[in-house]
């Protein structure tokens, strides 16, 4: 019986992992996905795979030149 209880903790143990490993996986793709801009003013995230920018508060002419130069260089380096 307690070889049975050692079997189900193994694989549970092996679960955790395997989901650990996943949510790493995850987490890293995320973080490479996209760029982050920000200032003083605004804070600005913008997606690297379909270029759409994200919670950016004071999105004046500079800054939406500096986005478009990022993503240009972004593209290029694609």
């Amino acid at each position: 019986m307690s070889s049975i209880g050692l079997f189900i903790e193994y694989i549970y143990s092996i679960y955790i992992i395997i989901i650990y490993i996943i949510t790493y996986i995850y987490y890293i793709g995320f973080k490479m996905s996209y760029v982050r801009y920000s200032d003083s003013y605004s804070k600005i995230t913008i997606s690297r795979i379909t270029g759409s920018v994200y919670h950016g508060k004071a999105l004046d002419s500079s800054l939406r030149l500096t986005i478009d130069s990022l993503l240009k260089v972004q593209q290029t380096c694609q």
